[in-house]
């Protein structure tokens, strides 16, 4: 393809040469058979034009040294992008007009016009500048720049596309609050939060006997009857202090909401010490173990910033399995713009529904009936649900940690 396009602008090239050669001869046979000042004038006056459009055809304009230059390579979603073009020649020589154009990445197209008019002349090095406001989340790789200029008439078009890598990453927007997980208990160690694991007195594994210490409140009096010996419950450990997020990256409009609310709360557990453990799934599954290490948050973020809402049932399919194997001593957060009848049946069969809470982000005003019929079903089942509604994070982050 690529060969065709070269092809076919050697051919346009080499027919407006000969055409400019056709007018200059047409020109000088008619001044040699007219005479006179008038046509040796329009001769001679024909003559520059021809010479530039002549010199313009052959210029190496593959030579052309073209830079980009941005203000910074990462971005919040939101922030504006400060872009510098910078061209290079040769040698001096003097473009009427030049049209320089930053080829966007698919996804900036409508965040602002990467296009101008210059008019260069003699400069051997000349710029242009412009920005990009309301940048979308995302990963963005600029690739070429486009540099298209030609004669005083239009007979001679000459352009050349320029290589010019350049990343940029948009993280998604989030808010500062504080997370305030119930039961907390600390210890400081050369910078690392090391949690105690403590009992969950809402959970119950089993009984044994009776030992000294133990509280009256938990005596199972029906397993005392039954084997003629104090029994007393004995409780779940539960560690409060390390938190699992499930992404769900299934096919929604609040999606972008939702990665929203999912940065703010991860840089929330994490700025309060606690360790936190991603689990995204989508088309593809991307697991972070648990950790609260500062490069952790690092690549929690840059998945954030890059993920797509690409999934359909990947994630009900991988849910279960996903908490049996991190739901045995952690809280699970379940971040989701999508309740679904078969979601509901997944998390149901989970036998330790009380660890989970799940955070039902959504634009939507008021919610559909069906799903404040399934909310209402996961409540009855000891599941707490949280409703997030798009632009009030800040009311929600209130209530992050109330079980």
């Amino acid at each position: 393809m690529k060969s065709m396009k070269g092809l076919l602008k050697g051919t346009r090239l080499a027919w407006s040469l000969a055409f400019l050669i056709l007018l200059v001869a047409a020109s000088f046979a008619y001044a040699m058979f007219q005479g006179g000042f008038v046509s040796w004038f329009l001769l001679y006056s024909l003559l520059p034009f021809v010479v530039y459009s002549v010199a313009l055809a052959l210029y190496p304009l593959k030579k052309l040294r073209v830079r980009r230059k941005l203000n910074k390579t990462e971005f919040q979603a939101g922030e504006p992008l400060v872009c510098t073009i910078e061209i290079e020649q040769p040698f001096p020589f003097p473009f009427f007009f030049g049209i320089v154009e930053d080829v966007l990445p698919e996804k900036l197209k409508n965040s602002g016009s990467a296009k101008i008019v210059l008019f260069p002349w003699w400069k051997k090095r000349f710029s242009f500048q412009y920005s990009l406001s309301n940048l979308p989340r995302g990963s963005h790789h600029f690739e070429t720049v486009r540099f298209k200029t030609g004669d005083l008439f239009g007979i001679i078009e000459r352009e050349n596309i320029y290589s010019a890598k350049n990343n940029i990453v948009v993280y998604p927007p989030f808010f500062e609050f504080q997370y305030r997980p119930q039961q907390l208990s600390l210890e400081k160690d050369a910078g690392f939060a090391r949690t105690r694991y403590i009992k969950d007195v809402s959970i119950v594994a089993g009984v044994r006997e009776y030992e000294p210490g133990d509280k009256l409140s938990w005596i199972d009096w029906k397993a005392t009857a039954r084997r003629h010996s104090i029994m007393t419950k004995e409780f779940e450990q539960l560690n409060s202090q390390q938190i699992v997020c499930f992404i769900d990256r299934t096919k929604s409009s609040s999606f972008e909401e939702l990665i929203s609310f999912t940065a703010s709360f991860s840089k929330a557990v994490l700025k309060n010490g606690s360790k936190l453990g991603v689990v995204s799934v989508g088309k593809t599954k991307k697991v972070f173990p648990i950790s609260n290490h500062e490069h952790h948050w690092k690549h929690i973020l840059y998945h954030l910033a890059v993920a797509d809402c690409d999934g359909e049932d990947e994630f009900i399919n991988q849910l279960l399995e996903e908490l049996n194997k991190w739901g045995q001593h952690s809280s699970i957060m379940i971040m989701t713009s999508h309740l679904h009848p078969s979601l509901i049946d997944k998390l149901l069969a989970f036998p330790k529904p009380r660890h989970v809470t799940i955070w039902h982000v959504t634009k939507a005003v008021e919610k559909p009936r069906r799903d404040q019929e399934l909310i209402d079903k996961l409540r009855r089942h000891s599941i707490t649900v949280r409703t997030v509604d798009a632009g009030m994070f800040r009311d929600a982050a209130q209530r992050v940690g109330s079980r």
